[in-house]
């Protein structure tokens, strides 16, 4: 496609009200649809200009400046942040790192969020988990809020029909080509959450010695566990983006590093 006809429908970058808001276009016919918040934006970023990204780490205010860094392989070297990258905090955090919060403040901030995106929290199979995946992180050390951002984004809330019908919150094995058919099945939520965490987590994903670590984040398709979990190259991104606004119903405890 000739950039000249597609140029006002391609995906880019914004900062609105302090956020890094990445929209997404899946149809160049038509303009972005989709957005993700990647949390607090970086300070040499202005607000309400739009940014091209190859890799979400270096920003252009000019599309075809960054097509060119992209086919030098010049490693963000016209970008307007050059030498200095971002990396959106939740999506790079180490899984291996604890969350701040007690189960029950989890359980608070998760019946919150659920509540703002118009989700009634007893309709919700992931209502009242934060006693599981605190205990599991502290058992297998695997953060425990990143593990819930995980399940709500592949849950829808827990709400999916997997979730609701399987015990399944993660999409274990729901591969792309018959999802709800080959998706694991589990005789309780809290089973789902320690095989998750224990086996496809500390045992897997994150483990050395396993074929699918490519580092133990949430991360893109360059590195983390987003390589080999997940098709969509945004996984990661949005897992993160669920993360932001857990904390951000705690009082952003877990950003600032600060226990609640």
């Amino acid at each position: 496609l000739d950039y000249s006809s597609v140029g006002n429908n391609v995906s880019y970058y914004q900062v609105s009200g302090g956020k890094l808001i990445h929209y997404i276009s899946y149809n160049l016919n038509q303009k972005p649809k989709s957005s993700i918040n990647n949390g607090p934006a970086p300070a040499y970023l202005s607000e309400g200009v739009k940014y091209y990204s190859y890799d979400g780490h270096y920003f252009y205010d000019d599309y075809k400046t960054m097509l060119g860094d992209y086919q030098n392989s010049a490693n963000g070297a016209s970008a307007v942040n050059s030498g200095n990258p971002f990396y959106n905090y939740f999506q790079f955090l180490d899984m291996r790192s604890s969350t701040g919060y007690t189960a029950d403040t989890l359980n608070s901030i998760l019946a919150s969020a659920m509540t703002n995106a118009g989700i009634d929290p007893s309709s919700s199979k992931l209502t009242g988990t934060g006693q599981a995946f605190v205990e599991n992180q502290n058992t297998y050390n695997v953060n425990a809020l990143l593990s819930l951002s995980l399940a709500v984004n592949e849950s829808g809330w827990g709400t999916s029909w997997i979730c609701t019908e399987k015990n399944n919150i993660f999409g274990l094995n729901a591969v792309d080509t018959s999802p709800g058919l080959s998706a694991d099945s589990f005789a309780s939520i809290e089973d789902c959450i320690r095989e998750f965490m224990a086996d496809w987590m500390a045992d897997g994903y994150l483990s050395s010695s396993d074929w699918r670590n490519h580092g133990e984040l949430l991360g893109n398709k360059g590195e983390g566990i987003n390589v080999s979990y997940a098709s969509d190259p945004y996984w990661g991104e949005k897992a993160a983006a669920i993360a932001w606004e857990l904390d951000s119903a705690g009082g952003s405890h877990d950003y600032l590093g600060v226990s609640s």
